[in-house]
C-alpha cells in the first residue's frame, strides 16, 4: 500500500533554519497523524510543529542514554529565523532527567521564547535550557542572532527543538483548542534531506525522517 500525504507549500510561513549549522533531523512533523503527533484533533494548536533532534550513527544519543547532556542536540545553539520582536520568554525552568518529563501540562513548552515576525506571525522555540536564553521581551533580534541553547525542559522526552510558527503569542494548553493556527513552515538556506536524497532548498513540507543541512 502506498500512502499519499499531502505536502504542498502554497500556505507556508518562510523562514530561515533556526540553527547556525549541521545537519537536523525530523523526530515529529507533517501533514498526517501518521508522521507528527501534533497533527492529531486534540492538539489542533501544534498542527503544524516540527520536532527537531540531531542523529548520528543511528542514534540521537551516545552513552548513558538517561542523562540529557548524552543526547548531540543538548546545548545547541539555536538562532532567530528572521527579524523580530521577543513578544515572551520562560528561561527559568528545570532540565528533567530523560523519563522524567515535566508534570505540569501548564508548563509542557518548559522553557522557550516567542518571537513577533510581524503579519500576525509568531515563531515559538520550546524546550530550551534553563537559563539559557540571551533575550528578554520587548528585545529586537535579527535573523542568524542566538537566542538561545537546547534543552530539556517541559514536557519532553529527549533534548529536542519544538519549533512552531502561529497567529498568536499566546499557547493554548487545553486539549481540542482552537484558538489560535499554526502554519507549515518553509525554510530558506537548507538542503532538503529524503529517503537518502538531497534537495537544495525546500520543496516540499518537511515530515518525521526527513533531514534538513543548514546551509551556510
Amino acid at each position: 500500500m502506498q500512502i499519499h500525504f499531502r505536502s504542498g507549500l502554497d500556505d507556508a510561513v518562510t523562514i530561515a533554519a533556526p540553527f547556525q549549522d549541521g545537519e537536523w533531523t525530523v523526530g515529529s512533523g507533517g501533514r498526517s497523524t501518521l508522521v507528527s503527533h501534533h497533527y492529531g484533533p486534540m492538539t489542533p494548536q501544534q498542527r503544524y510543529a516540527i520536532d527537531f533532534v540531531v542523529v548520528r550513527d543511528g542514534q540521537s544519543y551516545e552513552g548513558d542514554k538517561s542523562e540529557p547532556a548524552s543526547y548531540h542536540a543538548w546545548d545547541e545553539p539555536l538562532v532567530a529565523p528572521a527579524d523580530g520582536t521577543v513578544v515572551d520568554v520562560e528561561n527559568d525552568l528545570r532540565d528533567w532527567p530523560i523519563g522524567g518529563g515535566e508534570p505540569d501540562a501548564e508548563r509542557a513548552r518548559g522553557n522557550y521564547v516567542m518571537l513577533d515576525l510581524g503579519d500576525e506571525r509568531y515563531v515559538m522555540f520550546a524546550h530550551l535550557r534553563q537559563g539559557s536564553a540571551t533575550v528578554a521581551e520587548g528585545d529586537r533580534v535579527v535573523a542568524g542572532e542566538v537566542i538561545g541553547r537546547l534543552g530539556n525542559s517541559g514536557n519532553t522526552t529527549e533534548p529536542h527543538l519544538h519549533l512552531q510558527v502561529q497567529d498568536s503569542p499566546d499557547f493554548p494548553t487545553e486539549l481540542f483548542d482552537t484558538s489560535i493556527e499554526t502554519f507549515p513552515i518553509q525554510f530558506t538556506n537548507i538542503t532538503h534531506l529524503r529517503g537518502g536524497t538531497g534537495h537544495p532548498g525546500q520543496k516540499d513540507q518537511l515530515r518525521r525522517n526527513d533531514s534538513i543541512r543548514v546551509e551556510g
